[in-house]
Formats: structure tokens, sequence, C-alpha cells
């Protein structure tokens, strides 16, 4: 990304005028190792029950669209509808859960960068710009990958 985009996402969209003392200037793929969820069906949670949460794209009920008797992820992560009407919807996880293929995943690389439920807050005020609106709403890896942020 050139140094004029950057600097154009940190101010336009972040509203910062001036970095704090302290602050870093980075983007999420810097941060972060980006994934998705994988394909589930309603007959495969059907088919499996259990306690562990299974998040999709929609948005009522933390996006949990039913419970599994597996798990995909383990630990803290952050997740963002990329498809439908609510791409850019970002969320905080922890535990065990599963998330479908219409959800990025964030993996912090090292949990002393960042505090994740900052970049959580900081993320969801911001995502909603970087959603493109031609034909169906998509946020992907790629797009959020280059977002650039001010983080403490």
């Amino acid at each position: 990304m050139s140094d004029t985009i950057f600097l154009k996402n940190l101010h336009d969209i972040s509203r910062f005028g001036e970095l704090p003392d302290g602050w870093q200037s980075t983007t999420i793929q810097q941060l972060c190792e980006l994934g998705r969820g994988r394909v589930i069906s309603q007959g495969e949670i059907d088919d499996h029950p259990g306690s562990y949460p299974v998040y999709s794209s929609q948005t009522s009920n933390n996006g949990e669209m039913g419970h599994m008797d597996s798990f995909d992820f383990e630990g803290e992560w952050i997740t963002w509808t990329t498809d439908g009407a609510n791409a850019g919807t970002v969320f905080h996880r922890t535990g065990r859960f599963n998330c479908t293929n219409v959800c990025g995943t964030l993996n912090v690389k090292s949990r002393d960068s960042v505090d994740l439920r900052f970049l959580h807050y900081h993320l969801g005020r911001i995502s909603k710009n970087y959603v493109s609106y031609l034909g169906n709403p998509k946020l992907m890896n790629d797009v959020v990958g280059a977002i650039a942020l001010h983080l403490p």
C-alpha cells in the first residue's frame, strides 16, 4: 500500500490528528493472521449437536446459528461478517467455537503487540467504511488486511 493511501486511511477513517506518544501506525495484516471459517450447513449442526457455538454472517443472537460437538477455533479471536447485509460487523470471540465461511478471522501474531478487546472496538468503529456495496455487500480478507490503524 502506498504511503499516501496508508496515511489517508489513518487520518480520514480513524480520525486521528496526531499520533499519541507510545502509539504505533500499522495495518491489520502486520498484526494478525487472517483467515476464514468453513462451510457448515444447518444439517451438519443438526447431525452433531453439542456445546460449541457456530457463528455465521447474521448479527442477531451474537451471530450464533447453533451448537456442535466439535470446534475449529480456540482462544481469543476477532471475527467479522464478510458477506451480506451485515458485512463489516466485528465480533470479539473467546473460548472454543466454530464459524462459517462468511466469517473472517483474525488471530494476533503476538499477544504483546495489541489488546484484542481494543482492536475489536477500533476495527468495529471503522470497518463499515471498507465494505464494498457493489452488488452483495462484502468485506473480504485482503481489504481487512490493508486497513491502517493507530494503536497503543
